[in-house]
């Protein structure tokens, strides 16, 4: 989105016209900028500009669906398209988790593109930030964690950035099966954490420690690591 002065925000989106949305199970309606709205996503330009009842009354009403639309994330998403600022006030990683997944899945229906990056730094920072020293990737990752990615298309970075946990995990010992039924279950996600297993593989360095030990550099914290064979 361009740079706009004080002077055109305020005129052209906090004062210009709003369509208002309403969760199914909300207490109220949600008002939003339309230019802000439908500038980043094609769904709700459809919606708002298109030879639909919606573009008569600026107004609908989305159905709640529990992992995609709710009205806490959409105003997480409404607070982003204002501000820039992703804000996940959740104490609990298991349930920030739950809440980035969740958003990313709104975003992908609504064609949203522009918040990938941001909705991956907040994932890893999650992680990182509530590191398990036993399993150092995935203990805050749930089965329902990754039946809800699973519906992210494949090349969606959140989907990715979940495989490549899940690899890392795999890689590091800790992960070896705990979604295992999840990654059969899920065809396309299993590939995908394949794929990632296979890429930090093919990094893995002999280690000056010597023995069959060998280094590898973790994609999610980023650091050199050692990796032993596992025991027979």
């Amino acid at each position: 989105m361009e740079e706009m002065s004080p002077h055109s925000f305020i005129e052209e989106v906090l004062c210009g016209p709003q369509v208002k949305i309403r969760i199914s199970n909300g207490s109220y309606e949600i008002p939003v900028s339309r230019r802000l709205l439908c500038k980043i996503s094609p769904y709700f330009t459809v919606m708002f500009e298109g030879n639909f009842l919606e573009s008569e009354t600026q107004t609908t009403t989305m159905g709640a669906v529990d992992g995609v639309i709710s009205e806490q994330g959409f105003e997480r998403l409404v607070l982003w398209l204002y501000t820039g600022r992703l804000l996940f006030d959740i104490a609990e990683p298991s349930d920030r988790i739950s809440a980035i997944i969740e958003l990313a899945r709104l975003c992908d229906m609504c064609g949203i593109t522009t918040i990938h990056d941001k909705l991956v730094t907040k994932f890893v920072m999650t992680i990182v930030s509530n590191r398990n020293e036993e399993q150092p990737h995935t203990k805050h990752i749930t089965s329902e964690h990754v039946r809800s990615a699973a519906q992210l298309p494949p090349s969606h970075p959140t989907f990715v950035k979940l495989a490549q946990v899940l690899a890392a995990g795999i890689v590091e010992g800790g992960a070896r099966s705990k979604f295992a039924k999840e990654t059969q279950l899920y065809p396309k996600l299993g590939a995908v954490v394949l794929h990632q297993v296979r890429s930090i593989l093919n990094i893995i360095k002999p280690s000056y420690r010597g023995g069959q030990s060998g280094i590898y550099r973790d994609p999610i914290y980023n650091a050199l690591k050692i990796i032993k064979p596992a025991n027979p």
